[in-house]
């Protein structure tokens, strides 16, 4: 050493070889083959650094190079305690360290280094190593936390995260802490680093960071947490326990304090929470104030125009309130559907306007309440012109599942909102393909199902648009519940209220090769429900027509023992559907209960358990499927079981307030109504009149219109015709509800003669005849207004998230063209789905009559010849053509 001279500055010869601006690799050399001394010698000034660290400190790359491979020691440190790794730290040299990354020398342990040099004793060394350390781990991914960045699992091993929670528990500065948990925000999305994090006590010192207000680390912290809390059910509980939801409800009471990107994952965060499990989100929605909060970042000016946080409000509120009526209500009540119907409209940004379209259909999914308020918000209006105007399938998924949500369980609001999209638009739902497909397949066969319900359906108007033939293909699904929605849209199409047959889609499903699918469901299917439901509807397709019977026969397929096996299956729904089937098949068909009583039958204990059931809509299922087997029961006397049925029927349609039960009970009535002799005359000696009267004046229309088909069918019994008249005299109104249902159905000319003999008598003093416009409009107006409430105006920053700025205005006005088409397309549906032609000539008064089964004590327990069944099965649709 005493051969090696040093400058003035306590510079050797080869620390200036080194430092040189063209770096002097083979004077280097020379210097260390003469004297290997050199390679180890150290400066004497302030740092004592050896050649190989000043060639570190200088970004002499070469010159490192060629020392590692002279020999220098790797580990060196000078007398700031600093080595190789520390130094580029110090110096912020990002490729000087990847290349001692990758050359991976044992003796210089870069990444203990770095893990060691986080908790440095200066903030500004431990500055420094936590910013490398955060390009590092960010460093070739755009800033992006990517699971495939190489330098994440080294720093793990080497216990980079138990590093990190000790400098964030520390007394090191706010910088130092945020720099840490930017980095730690770089690789939280990587295996098993949230455990880490958890076990080493991480959680609650992230929280402790986040209470104090530390603005540049509140954003990436809470970004970790959310994380944190989405990996598993345990991990969100301890984040949760931990207090993350109400600190940062805090902080979102004053939004000022923090940036956008903070305040957007601290809304992440709750909605990751909430997301887990149905405790945690119980827990998050009690939280005092959380949806106020969330509602007045909606409505903040100045975020209005953020779209991240407003994606982030949209997600998060979806998770909270989904499948939780209690967090729904609570919503709700806080105003939170406004700003969730505004953001809809954001046509600019699709994936905002679809996250919060979806949001309102979680917070109105299965919740009256919630879709009421959603309703009266005017959010049908907007959703409707986005959705005729879209193409775009995941968009028009959101918006179907969110309109059939708002529509809820009523079959009426069903219809109003099926007529709204449109028959044409439906049917395209069902050509949908790809990931999207099943729910929109689903709600074009439930909406052209409910569409062909009712007194007043589209049955042909769908066959006219060739819907039939998308349906039948749509059998071929792989979603059961799609399967099961189009059979019975089918079964909707080929028979209506009553058994009133459309013999046109009865052929037009046949030609589909929809028998052909139906057969092999019934016969092959595994799930018991679609076999029933395809049992069904096979005798929709086939009651009264003798093609598709031939049809059918002619299948191997086919046989009535899988309906009949159905009645013994496990599940009592099953039972009574498959009784359905059955009875559909026997109406008005003498041979067919000849075959299905050759095939095994029926007995009076596959019913009877039914009959006094609590479930009402069973017990009137089986009463109606007793009077219609009642002679293949071989158990039971015919006029016993006939009728133990009638009874049922009335009795629970006296009985009860349930507009289901109504209207399946009224409907019962008209198909026994124009079945065999005598059953009409029955029903009317026990008041059935006078409680199918008393549903004419209901809101309900699909009551309304199967009391008053039943009525119109029973118009034909003497007896009925003059207990009707007796009644309309005091109830003149009711004329008109018979008549405004019957007019594709039959109504007794004998009924209407005698009603226009009342007119010219006179009424009863006291009672004035009613308007007969005034009354259709107000069926119209009862059906369709709940749906055509406007939204409300757009502020101005939400009106730069539209595609369309002059026209977003316009657009959402009531009186605007696009909202007035729609309300014109509504009334027009009320007010002439029941323009059509009568659709077959009405009974004649010849028709022989029996004595009631009921009339009198004696025809139930005597002896008594049952007339031959009526082959009328009712009018049918096609005739009216």
């Amino acid at each position: 050493m005493s051969d090696i001279e040093y400058d003035e500055d306590g510079w050797t010869a080869i620390h200036h070889c080194v430092a040189a601006e063209k770096e002097l690799l083979m004077s280097i050399e020379k210097f260390v083959t003469t004297n290997e001394e050199y390679l180890e010698v150290e400066t004497k000034d302030s740092f004592q650094r050896t050649p190989f660290l000043l060639a570190v400190e200088r970004n002499k790359t070469k010159s490192v190079e060629k020392l590692i491979d002279l020999g220098s020691r790797v580990n060196a440190i000078d007398a700031e305690n600093h080595g190789a790794v520390e130094i580029c730290a110090m110096t912020e040299n990002l490729e000087l360290l990847h290349h001692f990354i990758e050359l991976d020398l044992p003796d210089l342990g870069v990444w203990k280094r770095i893990v060691k040099f986080l908790s440095a004793n200066t903030d500004e060394e431990a500055e420094k190593a936590a910013m490398i350390l955060e390009r590092l781990l960010k460093d070739g991914h755009g800033g992006e936390a990517e699971c495939d960045n190489p330098h994440w699992e080294p720093f793990v091993q080497a216990g980079g995260i138990p590093a990190i929670v000790k400098v964030c528990k520390s007394s090191a500065s706010d910088r130092v802490k945020a720099i840490n948990i930017m980095a730690l925000s770089h690789m939280i999305r990587n295996f098993n680093v949230p455990q880490q994090l958890a076990k080493a006590g991480g959680i609650k010192a992230l929280i402790s960071i986040i209470s104090r207000g530390n603005r540049d680390a509140c954003g990436p912290a809470l970004s970790i947490l959310q994380v944190t809390a989405a990996t598993s059910s345990d991990l969100a509980t301890q984040v949760h326990d931990a207090g993350l939801v109400q600190i940062a409800v805090k902080l979102l009471n004053n939004p000022e304090r923090l940036p956008v990107n903070a305040l957007s994952n601290a809304v992440l965060a709750i909605g990751c929470i909430a997301e887990v499990s149905e405790a945690l989100q119980k827990a998050v929605g009690a939280v005092k104030g959380i949806f106020e909060v969330l509602h007045s970042l909606f409505e903040h000016h100045e975020y209005q125009t953020c779209v991240e946080l407003l994606m982030s409000l949209t997600k998060t509120v979806g998770k909270i309130v989904a499948n939780n009526n209690e967090n729904q209500n609570t919503c709700i009540d806080a105003g939170g559907a406004s700003p969730l119907i505004m953001v809809s409209r954001a046509s600019k940004y699709r994936e905002l306007q679809t996250n919060a379209i979806n949001s309102i259909y979680l917070l109105s999914l299965n919740n009256p309440y919630a879709a009421k308020h959603i309703l009266e918000e005017g959010a049908v209006m907007p959703l409707m012109q986005i959705l005729k105007k879209s193409r775009a399938l995941a968009l028009q998924e959101a918006i179907a599942l969110t309109l059939w949500s708002l529509a809820g369980l009523d079959i009426n609001e069903k219809r109003s909102m099926a007529s709204m999209m449109g028959a044409n638009l439906l049917i395209e739902f069902l050509g949908a393909a790809g990931p999207h497909a099943d729910n929109l397949n689903y709600i074009g066969a439930e909406g052209l199902g409910v569409l062909a319900q009712g007194a007043h359906n589209k049955q042909m108007a769908i066959a006219e648009a060739n819907g039939i033939q998308p349906l039948v293909r749509q059998l071929r699904s792989s979603n059961s519940n799609v399967v099961t929605s189009v059979i019975r849209a089918l079964r909707h199409l080929c028979v209506g209220i009553g058994y009133v047959t459309n013999t046109d889609n009865q052929s037009t499903v046949a030609q589909s090769r929809g028998l052909k699918f139906l057969v092999a469901l019934m016969a092959h299917s595994r799930a018991e429900m679609i076999q029933v439901e395809s049992a069904i509807t096979l005798g929709a397709i086939s009651l009264g027509n003798s093609e598709n019977i031939t049809s059918l026969r002619e299948n191997p397929d086919f046989s009535f023992l899988h309906m009949i096996r159905l009645l013994y299956s496990s599940n009592d729904k099953v039972k009574i559907l498959a009784g359905n089937a059955l009875a559909m098949f026997s109406f008005n068909s003498v041979p067919q209960q000849k075959e299905i009583a050759e095939c095994g039958g029926v007995r009076w204990n596959n019913f009877s358990p039914f009959l006094k059931s609590d479930d009402v809509i069973a017990a009137i299922n089986a009463a109606f499927q007793v009077v219609v087997l009642s002679r293949i029961i071989p158990d039971e006397e015919p006029a016993f079981s006939s009728a133990e049925g009638i009874k049922t029927i009335v009795d629970r349609l006296s009985g009860s307030k349930d507009d289901d039960v109504r209207a399946l009970a009224s409907d019962c009535i008209a198909r026994l109504a124009h079945t065999r002799a005598g059953v009409p005359s029955a029903m009317v000696s026990i008041n059935v009149v006078e409680e199918l009267c008393k549903l004419l004046q209901l809101p309900n229309d699909q009551v309304r219109g199967s009391a008053s088909i039943a009525l119109g069918y029973l118009s034909f019994d003497h007896v009925a015709e003059r207990q009707m008249l007796h009644i309309c005299r005091s109830e003149p109104c009711l004329v008109h509800v018979i008549k405004y249902y019957t007019k594709n159905y039959k109504l007794s000319p004998e009924f209407l003669e005698g009603w226009k003999h009342c007119l010219r008598v006179g009424l009863p003093g006291g009672i004035a005849k009613e308007s007969k416009s005034d009354f259709l409009q107000a069926l119209s107006q009862s059906i369709s207004n709940a749906f055509m409430k406007p939204p409300k105006e757009l502020s101005a920053s939400l009106q730069t998230l539209t595609e369309d700025m002059g026209g977003s205005r316009s657009q959402s006005h009531p009186h605007s063209s696009r909202a007035s088409q729609l309300l014109a397309t509504i009334h027009d549906d009320m007010s002439q789905l029941h323009g059509r032609s009568t659709h077959s000539s009405r009974l004649t008064r010849n028709s022989r009559r029996t004595n009631s089964i009921l009339g009198v004590k004696q025809h139930l327990n005597g002896k008594q010849s049952i007339s031959p069944m009526s082959q009328d099965i009712g009018p049918s649709i096609s005739q009216a053509s």
